[in-house]
């Protein structure tokens, strides 16, 4: 009898190991697209900036909605990273499935 409950826990750990490991995985590559999310949202805001202080609102208008766009991208993907960060600390809790990502284009 301790022999089989022996078994189920190293059968059960080793699970979970594998689990974390491979909610680990997908953590690192979300935090990988937001942070190229994030590089692009800093580059147009700053080239909005450039633009409006020369004066040219039309443009600058258009970088800042290119700005907004990929920092709504950028928070989808943090999202996603926290969650599965949390899963590696918590491997024996439900996942649930990733939301849809949310495909917005700026106007223009």
């Amino acid at each position: 009898m301790l022999l089989v409950a022996v078994a189920g826990v190293v059968l059960g750990t080793g699970i979970m190991l594998r689990r974390a490991f491979a909610y680990q995985q997908v953590a690192r590559l979300y935090a990988i697209k937001e942070g190229e999310h994030r590089a692009l949202m800093g580059f147009y805001t700053a080239q909005s900036k450039d633009w409006a202080a020369k004066g040219d609102e039309h443009t600058a208008t258009g970088y800042l909605a290119e700005a907004r766009h990929y920092r709504m991208q950028a928070e989808h993907w943090a999202a996603l990273r926290r969650k599965y960060e949390r899963a590696v600390r918590c491997p024996w809790l439900q996942v649930r499935p990733d939301p849809p990502q949310v495909i917005c284009h700026p106007p223009g």
